[in-house]
């Protein structure tokens, strides 16, 4: 019975190491994005032709709720940004992205990501 129970602790360290190692990879994606409006505790962004996002929803509200005030540029219509979040979309009208990380301006085409 010893033996059957240490191969069993074995095997649920081993699940529970894929579990996190999967998990942390999909909690790294980011997008580059339009800014439409801008709210007090969320943007309406639409995402550029050619990022993924954009095959789901041609406008998300981005929550800036978790982003502390001195990480968040001052925000304004018709700017580029870059959103990097959870990986989560809420399939909503407008899409809702509720955990995100951070939210920062893109200056130029040369600094958009280019899309596969």
């Amino acid at each position: 019975m010893k033996k059957g129970a240490a191969v069993i602790l074995v095997f649920l360290c081993f699940l529970c190491l894929v579990v996190t190692s999967c998990a942390e990879s999909a909690s790294a994606q980011d997008f580059d994005a339009k800014v439409l409006e801008v709210f007090d505790h969320a943007v309406l962004v639409e995402p550029l032709a050619g990022e993924p996002e954009r095959k789901s929803a041609d406008q998300i509200m981005v929550s800036t709720v978790e982003i502390p005030a001195d990480k968040l540029p001052l925000l304004e219509e018709g700017q580029l940004v870059r959103v990097a979040y959870s990986g989560s979309v809420a399939e909503s009208y407008p899409a809702q992205i509720h955990e995100v990380f951070a939210v920062s301006l893109v200056e130029n085409d040369a600094e958009l990501k280019k899309a596969e």
